[in-house]
């Protein structure tokens, strides 16, 4: 307690003496589809050694099996990590055999332009897994000539370096970048091994603007207790999208072929190791028909391609595991959004999945949509949105089986309403500085988890409907942009969290742990030279009911992260960060512990 008490005063008494400048700034009214939620961009994404610390920062839950985006899974307002959609350019990517391997994401901190969190559903542009919000990486199209380097070393055997280099001619861009990261490891099986090689072709001709990207990812990471056993884990990906506009008009070609392989339990290697091949390919058409004083119309046509072939080598031999899986979904969206009256606007959306060819078979989709916000005065915002979502179901809770974990045929697709309420208030013309207050509920059918039939002796954790759950919460947060000395910005950020769920009989089902409390305070700062970023995070976790229904203790701890860097010349900064300063014993999934305080530090360059 004293070290975290310590550690706590140390980073406020920096804040005090230090200023910076500005890191971040809202989007307010941008496209049809996102003016009406919280959304945040984070404009500064290179100051981050990992995308994982930036999502903090910004209020996201982040259920951590390990650390620096090795593998985490994505919670926003109590979702689930499948309910979480991640997308690149506007075009969603999550991963098809689970929502586990999201974050494996084949670029670096120099690659993306902006980050922006949508923290309420939107499955009316996004589709299916855009439940709780939607997380997209926009790839930096503006190739700034140069070249960026970053290493550093810490503690349990860390090495880290990341390179990359721009080059423009004229309306013409390439950048190529690489990535390497390796621990040994806080304890037994938590060692991890990274790269990430990719590129960037930008092309401006004509007036258009012509966008390749493609990256390759692989890393080996020891899976301690992941999954309940001492599983070993290695991925490899690629992820590659083409995008070419024209004015409003824009074509994305998505595609993404990986490769999960899994060792169910090192001490005994032999006696399963699971392998799954996944193709994944996205065509998307898309345009925004302005009728001027009438609205303004968005339309997108989105095909996808999904491939899984599974396969489990056993003692007793090769066996299909999830098997030779294929589904080719179609959608269709249409938005129109116009103004009703002076300092609003109001917007009608329609989604159509098509589900009829391939292994899972759904029929059509709709998910249709309703927001809208006004400016009562000036400084003063009220917008609204109530849609509908859905999911279907992933390949490992259809097919799945280990003795331990059943997949079940017979599940549905999850499916319900969002509604948000929303209240700005703005400080400053720019509306860089405001606060907010947010308040949401989501009512859902046929939630799917893992749940463990108490009526079998032993455990055996089979896919199952949760009949419904129904609940919601409150944010309050300010965002404080400032132009003392050389300006700065200050976040704090507080949600409450609460539902309920109606569950079958005989089932101990695991979704229900969440943040029911979570309190964040970040400070970006800088003078003469120095800078500093604090993350203080507060989080309070309802862990469900036992297996005769009575409430668990809830969990609750403190994390204090920090980085300090100093300019020592131009374009050469020296750096320390810090995770867990306050050296707390903690785990944001049941039996997987999470480092203690560790500490790294290195140099930046930039020329």
């Amino acid at each position: 307690m004293r070290r975290l008490l310590a550690s706590l005063f140390l980073v406020l008494v920096a804040n005090a003496f230090t200023f910076g400048t500005e890191l971040e700034e809202y989007v307010v009214d941008t496209r049809v589809s996102e003016g009406y939620s919280v959304v945040e961009v984070l404009t500064n994404v290179n100051n981050y050694v990992s995308f994982r610390s930036l999502l903090e920062a910004s209020g996201i839950y982040l259920q951590n099996r390990a650390p620096f985006d090795i593998q985490s899974d994505v919670s926003i307002r109590g979702s689930r990590f499948s309910q979480v959609s991640f997308a690149l350019s506007g075009v969603s990517f999550n991963d098809i055999q689970t929502g586990h391997l999201n974050l494996s994401l084949p670029f670096t901190v120099y690659d993306i332009d902006s980050v922006s969190i949508q923290k309420s559903g939107n499955s009316t542009i996004y589709g299916s897994d855009a439940i709780g919000g939607v997380i997209n990486f926009d790839i930096s199209k503006e190739i700034v000539e140069g070249v960026n380097i970053r290493s550093y070393v810490g503690g349990y055997g860390l090495f880290g370096s990341t390179f990359s280099v721009s080059k423009g001619f004229g309306v013409l861009g390439f950048r190529f970048s690489f990535d390497k990261k390796t621990s040994d490891g806080w304890k037994f099986n938590t060692d991890f091994d990274e790269w990430i090689l990719n590129t960037t072709f930008v092309s401006k001709l004509f007036g258009g603007e012509f966008v390749l990207f493609v990256g390759h990812i692989e890393k080996k990471y020891g899976a301690s207790l992941f999954y309940g056993t001492e599983a070993r884990e290695s991925e490899v990906g690629t992820l590659g999208i083409a995008s070419f506009g024209f004015g409003k008009f824009k074509v994305n070609l998505l595609a993404k072929s990986a490769i999960d392989n899994y060792i169910v339990n090192i001490s005994s290697p032999t006696t399963q190791t699971n392998n799954h091949v996944k193709y994944q390919s996205v065509l998307s058409v898309e345009n925004t028909f302005d009728f001027g004083n009438y609205g303004s119309l968005f339309v997108r046509a989105e095909g996808r391609g999904n491939i899984i072939d599974s396969k489990a080598y056993t003692t007793n031999g090769e066996t299909n595991l999830l098997g030779n899986r294929y589904d080719v979904p179609f959608g269709v969206v249409f938005e129109y959004g116009f103004s009703p009256i002076d300092k609003s606007s109001l917007s009608i959306g329609l989604r159509n999945d098509i589900w009829y060819l391939g292994d899972r078979v759904y029929g059509v989709v709709p998910s249709p949509s309703l927001k809208g916000y006004y400016y009562i005065i000036d400084s003063i915002k009220v917008s609204g949105s109530a849609s509908r979502f859905f999911r279907v179901p992933t390949y490992i809770e259809l097919y799945y089986y280990d003795g331990i974990a059943f997949g079940n045929t017979n599940l549905k697709p999850e499916e319900g309403w969002n509604y948000e309420l929303n209240l700005f208030y703005f400080l400053n013309e720019e509306q860089s500085s405001y606060l907010f207050v947010s308040g949401y509920w989501r009512d859902a059918l046929n939630v799917i988890d893992f749940a463990d039939d108490k009526s079998i002796p032993g455990l055996r954790f089979e896919a199952q409907n949760i009949r419904w759950i129904s609940g919601g919460g409150v944010e309050v947060g300010l965002n404080f942009s400032h132009n003392f000395l050389e300006g700065g910005l200050l976040k704090v950020f507080y949600s409450y969290s609460k539902f309920d769920s109606g569950v079958p009989d005989n089932y101990t089902f695991r979704y229900d742990k969440y943040l029911e409390h979570q309190a964040n305070l970040v400070v970006y700062q800088n003078l003469y030279g120095f800078g500093i970023y604090t993350l203080v995070s507060f989080r309070n976790r309802f862990e469900g009911k036992d297996a005769n229904g009575n409430l668990l203790p809830y969990t609750t701890y403190t994390l204090i992260n920090a980085k300090v860097s100093y300019e020592l010349l131009s374009g050469v900064k020296l750096f320390v960060e810090g995770e867990n300063l306050g050296d707390v014993e903690y785990e944001d999934v049941n039996k997987v512990k999470m480092p203690r305080r560790w500490i790294w530090g290195g140099i930046e360059v930039k020329f």
